[in-house]
């Protein structure tokens, strides 16, 4: 189920490409854009609740699966003008998650968090050479996914995902021709990365 969640976000990036190429003849100056007005996961239920009401529990399966869409998304940032997660509190892939008088973060707001610096930054190409492949049974799919932008600020900011819940990956980045004059990373909003500049 992992593999097959995770592996579906590839079918994103294969439409957006194909209808890209489609709308390139008839506007090379890329003034139409495409809006996903809903996406992300949709599975059974919580069991014993109203099945009308869709909750479903949301876990690190859905965190990656949200920044798989994000770097498909900010890949094609020349014609993907707008994305919307469907839907944001108690229903789906939600970000928030309540009950009563409680409430709860789920791993899919921490995606949105790590990834607030993309949000209006200018998309860089990013490709990783000698990818992984990620393979379970007949289903496989890159191990790794990246994304990179130079934000509102100023700085580099670059998106790592590694699909593969069994095994660890170890990259080395080439930034262009400058060096960064320092390095900071993070697993989650609140939890720095050891990074070696």
């Amino acid at each position: 189920e992992w593999i097959s969640t995770l592996a579906n976000t590839q079918r994103i990036d294969e439409i957006i490409t194909r209808n890209s190429a489609v709308v390139d003849k008839n506007d090379p100056s890329k003034k139409i854009g495409f809006y996903f007005d809903e996406w992300g996961s949709w599975y059974d239920p919580e069991p014993g609740t109203d099945p009308g009401f869709l909750v479903q529990r949301n876990t690190l399966r859905d965190a990656l699966l949200a920044v798989l869409h994000f770097n498909v998304f900010h890949a094609h940032a020349d014609r993907v003008q707008m994305t919307n997660i469907a839907q944001m509190v108690n229903v789906l892939q939600a970000m928030i998650q309540t009950t009563k008088t409680t409430m709860v973060l789920t791993p899919t707001y921490h995606a949105f968090a790590l990834y607030t610096p993309f949000q209006d930054a200018t998309s860089l190409p990013a490709k990783i050479e000698n990818n992984p492949v990620y393979k379970v049974g007949a289903v496989e799919m890159p191990g790794l996914s990246a994304t990179a932008a130079r934000g509102k600020d100023g700085k580099l900011y670059i998106g790592l995902v590694n699909s593969n819940a069994n095994q660890p990956a170890e990259l080395t980045l080439l930034v262009g021709s400058a060096a960064p004059k320092a390095v900071k990373g993070k697993l989650s909003p609140d939890q720095p990365l050891a990074l070696q500049a």
